[in-house]
């Protein structure tokens, strides 16, 4: 997997599967975009494109949606693996819900 197509495959974590209730064989391409507030789909899927496309790390806080329908707010921050090329993407997801409303 080399960063340089559609995207990479994405693995989620159980975890987050568990709170947004999503299948994670769906994440393997576009799937992921299932969980996205619709406001912000769109300029999420624009940064992480660029992001794939130059390698750049990149990080946004987003709105995912959760078992029962509420969104919360999350830091992802991605960092391309390379042996020369991009090997495959590491990432985290931090609800940072609770820190926005302070």
């Amino acid at each position: 997997m080399d960063g340089r197509r559609e995207g990479p495959d994405i693995l989620v974590q159980p975890l987050l599967v568990r709170v947004h209730r999503h299948d994670a064989g769906g994440d393997a391409g576009w799937g992921w975009k299932a969980v996205h507030h619709p406001d912000h789909v769109e300029r999420v899927v624009k940064r992480i494109q660029r992001s794939w496309d130059t390698g750049e790390l990149w990080e946004d806080t987003f709105p995912l949606r959760g078992v029962e329908g509420d969104y919360r707010w999350f830091l992802s921050r991605p960092d391309p693996r390379r042996r020369g090329r991009i090997l495959r993407w590491f990432g985290s997801n931090t609800d940072v819900t609770d820190q926005r409303e302070l």
